[in-house]
């Protein structure tokens, strides 16, 4: 997925389906990337969640502040910190925020990590679903400066 500083936005579908049963529910974390296309620096994008989801779950889409192991999903680095990026209500629901974690520089981008949280039983059908959205406001650009002397 990527965006510019253009005004641009995007979304992507991802889907989760059950692959524990419904007592006992597993749900395999997925990774995204989110990249800057646009040709000057950002500052914020607003980030949304839309989900289609039983009563019982809801998603954290977290950021890490050094490099993914997608293997093992731990956040690797010096410090390895694992920081909530969005985080949805419980059931079919959306959820917006306003973030500072962007792809600042242009042809950069940031791995997010999505996944499901829950409480009970969880349904194996229909599968679990969030359409994540980002969009850059023209007021989230930051503007050139220059230095000199």
């Amino acid at each position: 997925m990527t965006t510019d500083a253009s005004g641009g936005s995007g979304a992507l579908l991802l889907t989760f389906p059950n692959k524990g049963n419904t007592s006992s529910p597993s749900f395999a974390p997925q990774f995204f990337t989110v990249g800057n296309t646009g040709t000057v620096l950002l500052s914020k994008a607003t980030y949304t969640g839309t989900t289609t989801a039983p009563s019982s779950v809801n998603f954290v889409v977290e950021s890490c502040s050094g490099t993914w192991n997608e293997t093992t999903g731990a956040c690797q680095g010096t410090p390895g910190t694992i920081a909530p990026v969005l985080t949805t209500p419980t059931g079919s629901s959306t959820a917006s925020v306003v973030s500072t974690t962007v792809p600042e520089h242009p042809d950069t981008a940031v791995r997010f990590r999505a996944t499901v949280k829950f409480s009970g039983n969880v349904p194996n059908s229909p599968a679990t679903t969030l359409t994540f959205g980002v969009a850059v406001d023209r007021t989230y650009v930051r503007a050139a400066t220059t230095t000199g002397g």
